[in-house]
């Protein structure tokens, strides 16, 4: 790897790499949100920890505003053990609607409709929809039933096991889909070399490259949240090694640093 970086400063705004899982999110949601509103439905997408949903949410978004007459198209992060008082605030609020003098559940819910139908939203997205309670669950279903909006529940794969529960949301859900892993191919040749990190230069064509990337997804896959933290740590230890390049000791070092998945510790 050829040292081109000296300075230890992360890029405020890093570059968004535009993964196949970006690409199936992309598609899955165009599908929702094109459909006919007279066949609308609702969607699922799972996928474990890491593996680049919320990532793909956000370029979703970024891709939306570049068009010149962007869709409405609203997402929020479902809060921890929320209930349907909780979650009609979190969708008032992503639409940018204040909230009804009565803070009852209904009067909540009754609002959230109405604000839902006076924009004519064409997709409503929650991340990270394992956090709704049961009462909440009802209360989407209730939400696509009265506005016609389609919606996507996005969370880990346990959110349709809690789902499933539910026999009349299940009819409602036209589509789901669960997020697979990068392959280790995609991985070497559009994920590291496009990665911006303070010391990290990767060439694919490099067999010592390749070894190191081969190294680093074994123990990393399918997080791409878990690899960027290992090139983190590893960029750390370079610059307090005043080191110019994150060489493989210093990945080594971070892999053993970095909390494995599935663990406490």
């Amino acid at each position: 790897m050829t040292p081109v970086r000296t300075e230890n400063t992360f890029p405020s705004d890093p570059p968004w790499i535009r993964t196949s899982t970006v690409k199936l999110f992309e598609g899955f949601a165009h599908l929702l949100m094109n459909v006919e509103k007279s066949l609308s439905m609702m969607g699922v997408l799972t996928g474990v920890a890491g593996i680049g949903k919320t990532v793909a949410l956000h370029m979703y978004h970024k891709a939306l505003e570049q068009e010149p007459a962007s869709p409405k198209c609203i997402s929020l992060r479902v809060k921890p053990r929320a209930t349907p008082r909780m979650l009609a605030t979190q969708m008032l609020e992503a639409i940018g609607e204040p909230l009804p003098s009565s803070s009852t559940k209904l009067a909540m819910m009754d609002a959230t409709v109405q604000v839902m139908k006076q924009h004519n939203l064409r997709l409503f997205i929650l991340d990270e929809a394992d956090s709704l309670d049961g009462e909440s669950i009802k209360m989407v279903q209730s939400v696509f039933d009265s506005t016609g909006c389609p919606i996507l529940l996005i969370g880990l794969p346990g959110l349709w096991e809690k789902i499933a529960l539910y026999d009349q949301l299940v009819s409602r859900i036209g589509v789901r889909m669960k997020v697979p892993s990068l392959t280790f191919d995609e991985v070497l040749h559009v994920l590291l070399p496009d990665l911006v990190f303070p010391g990290w230069v990767f060439n694919p064509a490099d067999e010592a490259d390749c070894s190191l990337a081969e190294e680093i997804w074994q123990q990393t896959c399918p997080s791409l949240r878990r690899l960027t933290h290992v090139l983190v740590t590893a960029s750390h230890i370079a610059h307090i090694q005043h080191r110019l390049t994150i060489t493989r000791e210093c990945i080594r070092r971070a892999l053993q640093m970095v909390v494995p998945p599935d663990t406490s510790a």
